[in-house]
Formats: C-alpha cells, structure tokens, sequence
C-alpha cells in the first residue's frame, strides 16, 4: 500500500501559476487541506489543455510581482526561508528576465529561486537551450544559492529532482556541487 506523500505542518505555502501573467491560487497557508485541494483543482481543469499552445514568452517580472504580495519582508519572521520552486514548461517560447533590481526578492538572502524545466524534445520549433539559460538568468545574483533542472517527460528524472529540490536550501550546499 502506497502512502501519500504529507506536507509539512510548520512551513507555508502559497501557490502561484503562470498563465498570461503570474496569478496566485492560494496565499500563504499552513493549511495541507486546502494546498491538496487547490492543486487538485488546477490539475482538473488544466487536464484537457494543450502546454505547447502557447508560445508568447512569460514575463517573470509579473511573477515576482506576485511572489511580493506572498513574501513580504517586513512581515515575515526573523530567521525565515522564501523559496520559490518554479515548474515551467513553455519550450518554444523563453522567458522574459525581469530587469536587475526590479525585486527586492532576488537579492533578499533569505529567499531562493528554484526552477524545474520540463519539455518537449528538442525541435526546430522548440527553443529548449533558451528557454533554459533564461530560467538561469532569473535567478540572477542568487543564481549559486538556487537550483536549475531540466529534463524532457522523463519520470524518474522529474522525481529525482523533485526530491533534491525538496531539501531545505540552506542545508544543500550551492548549485555547483549538486550536479
């Protein structure tokens, strides 16, 4: 018998997904109930679309827009850890790189940009390579802090990284000796 995967009571979570802009599903919450629930949903409806469709790039300064209203500093504990474990899949369109200094947050030393890239196979209509150095230029000046994966529908590797993206980053060292 398989068991379901827990989260932990004691760490917030909030869910945001990139659509047009960045929109946010559920604020911060230590509610597991309502975390399974939204991403329930979310699947549900997302079930029948097609990823690929949409090839116009993503503005990542929209995301980090978002995130603020989730992370804010001046509210947040002393000794906190933000991070946000971005999943994306867009392969024929690369992301829009906010601009240095647009977000407080990707100089804040308590908060951390992870990214899972998952795609299709590479393609001349598919800009896998771009889209991917993108995703590395958003982590910007935390970019040794945080931790860029890629893969194509590859399950194992999709867990493989899920569970090293799982780790609490202050614990797992830089992004250099992970590979």
């Amino acid at each position: 018998r398989r068991r379901r995967p827990r989260l932990r009571r004691d760490v917030e979570w909030c869910l945001v997904v990139l659509a047009d802009a960045a929109d946010v599903l559920l604020l911060p919450t230590r509610d597991r109930e309502a975390v399974c629930a939204t991403l329930d949903l979310f699947a549900e409806q997302r079930s029948g679309d097609d990823r690929e469709r949409t090839v116009a790039p993503f503005d990542f300064g929209s995301l980090f827009d978002a995130l603020e209203t989730c992370f804010e500093p001046a509210s947040r504990p002393p000794g906190r850890v933000d991070r946000c474990v971005c999943v994306f899949g867009r392969a024929r369109a690369p992301p829009l790189v906010p601009a240095a200094g647009r977000s407080p947050l990707l100089v804040d030393d308590a908060f951390f940009f992870d990214s899972l890239y998952i795609h299709a196979a590479p393609a001349p209509e598919n800009r896998v390579q771009h889209v991917f150095d993108a995703l590395l230029k958003v982590a910007g000046a935390r970019a040794k802090a945080s931790f860029s994966f890629e893969t194509t529908s590859s399950t194992t590797k999709v867990q493989t990284f899920l569970f090293v993206l799982s780790s609490h980053p202050l614990l797992r060292g830089d992004s250099q000796t992970a590979a």
